[in-house]
């Protein structure tokens, strides 16, 4: 290939021309050099590129949750359900006595003698189900609940609920070897 440098066009441009083998027959060819102060993207360019990129994708999905008011759930989240109704399940399971008690305020209260001689309390305090563990400690185990009854047989514990919507949940816990029962 021969090239030749010289100006070509109105904008007197410097060029390479000459001629090139294009399979099987000459043609001309001319390869513009470009302007001092052109550059092409360069790495740096790039990297710069992605770091300001990858940046603005981290923050603005976090930017996004400040500026979005979540609304307030007024149900009971249905693992939360799950959640309680395994543990009660188990403590039902290991009493060896129950009671089911009505208090003045015509909410229930849940009472069990476990085999180690703890007495566990479920009641409803507010719009949570408190569990006490010999009337110590306050463990909240499920919250915007506006009420709850139990109904103990020997065998199944019934536990129905109601949460500060108005949607109802029943929960039946069971056991093997049948309880015994304070009157």
């Amino acid at each position: 290939m021969e090239l030749y440098t010289g100006r070509i066009g109105k904008k007197k441009r410097f060029v390479q021309f000459g001629k090139m083998l294009n399979k099987k027959e000459w043609n001309n060819v001319v390869i513009f050099k470009s302007k001092k102060g052109e550059a092409g993207f360069t790495l740096l360019e790039m990297l710069l590129c992605v770091l300001f990129l990858s940046v603005f994708f981290l923050l603005v999905p976090r930017l996004h949750s400040l500026f979005i008011e979540k609304p307030y759930s007024k149900q009971i989240n249905s693992w939360e359900w799950d959640v309680f109704m395994e543990q009660v399940q188990l403590e039902f399971r290991e009493s060896q006595m129950g009671k089911d008690i009505k208090l003045e305020n015509k909410e229930d209260s849940l009472f069990l003698r476990m085999g180690n001689g703890a007495n566990v309390t479920y009641e409803l305090l507010g719009n949570n189900i408190v569990r006490k563990v010999n009337t110590l400690g306050m463990e909240i185990t499920l919250q915007k609940v506006s009420s709850l009854s139990y109904e103990v047989t020997p065998h199944v514990l019934t536990i129905h609920a109601q949460d500060i919507s108005g949607k109802k949940y029943q929960g039946v816990a069971t056991r093997y070897t049948p309880i015994e029962l304070w009157t």
